[in-house]
């Protein structure tokens, strides 16, 4: 090796970046909500050369369908949130006595690590209303 400072600079960053990854990666990669009703209009009229009128009603039906499908995922979540507990309690019905003080760690552990990934289940915020014209 010719410069085992540079090496050595070089494993720092690496860990560096793994340690940063691993601490804060969940808060900065969360998935991003959805566009607003006014940036996929703009959009569309953009590429679609929509009208006033156009525009107007485009707005109004993403609107509406927007908050459809956000009640759809709140829907969705409870339902697997309520499949998912009812696994759990049948895989600790099948454990031995000595085993389920172990599950209830795992099944924490899995908790958490799934509430950082995913900001602790929140649903994105509304968009804003549209604009009163």
């Amino acid at each position: 090796m010719k410069n085992p400072r540079l090496v050595l600079l070089f494993l720092l960053g690496v860990l560096t970046g793994a340690l940063a990854n691993r601490c804060l990666g969940p808060r900065f990669m969360r998935r991003p909500g959805p566009p607003s009703p006014d940036v996929l209009v703009a959009r569309f009229t953009r590429e679609l050369a929509l009208d006033a009128e156009q525009q107007a009603k485009a707005r109004a039906i993403i609107s509406e369908d927007m908050a459809a499908i956000r009640q759809l995922h709140l829907t969705m979540r409870d339902q697997l949130e309520e499949r998912r507990n009812l696994m759990r309690t049948r895989i600790g019905d099948i454990l031995r006595p000595d085993q389920r003080p172990r599950y209830e760690k795992l099944v924490k552990r899995w908790e958490a690590a799934h509430r950082r990934a995913w900001g602790g289940g929140a649903p994105p915020p509304p968009p804003p209303p549209p604009p009163v014209e």
